[in-house]
């Protein structure tokens, strides 16, 4: 709420509130351990690829997954699909629908990306994530809110284990859907 006046506050400061109240109700019932991992994935690709490239408008609009679109982070003319899953089980990816390979723009990537649990707080959990993405965006309110508001609604079922549970990259391919795919 740092830099903020009058009506944009007291919005700012009412949004606080909810995110607060729905982070300690006790609905926190888990969410499926797939919807876990997928997560774990796009945030990742979020803070450490999109964001650092593209800045806060361009990233935080390009996250459109988090809505339920076929493919995660769309841009003018390229978008990514990413499949995130656990490593030390089949090296398979699950396609939800034919529609996620079917093309938006003019050229399609399927980021696969291998994560396996850990006991190091050094590495990927959903909270963890949250906040370094808050730090990227801390100098721009607007995209800090959007971000925060988009992340507390998709996470507000997961139990608390499931925020805290740290998981590290294992590795990262990255496919162009084509013809030939």
């Amino acid at each position: 709420t740092k830099a903020l006046q009058g009506e944009m506050l007291v919005r700012r400061t009412l949004e606080e509130l909810i995110s607060w109240s729905r982070l300690i109700s006790p609905s926190r019932i888990g969410i499926p351990q797939r919807e876990l991992i997928g997560l774990i994935g796009e945030l990742h690709i979020l803070h450490q690829y999109i964001l650092p490239a593209k800045g806060s408008k361009v990233g935080i609009n390009s996250w459109i997954g988090i809505e339920g679109a076929k493919q995660d982070f769309v841009f003018d003319d390229y978008s990514f699909e990413v499949k995130a899953h656990r490593s030390g089980f089949s090296d398979k990816i699950t396609i939800s629908s034919a529609e996620q390979l079917f093309k938006q723009t003019e050229r399609l990537f399927l980021i696969k990306l291998d994560i396996s649990t850990s006991e190091s707080s050094e590495n990927l959990s959903l909270e963890v994530l949250r906040a370094s993405i808050l730090d990227l965006l801390a100098d721009d309110p607007m995209y800090y809110d959007l971000f925060e508001n988009s992340y507390l609604e998709k996470t507000e079922k997961a139990s608390e284990d499931q925020l805290l549970t740290n998981f590290h990259k294992t590795g990262l391919t990255i496919y162009e859907v084509n013809e030939s795919f």
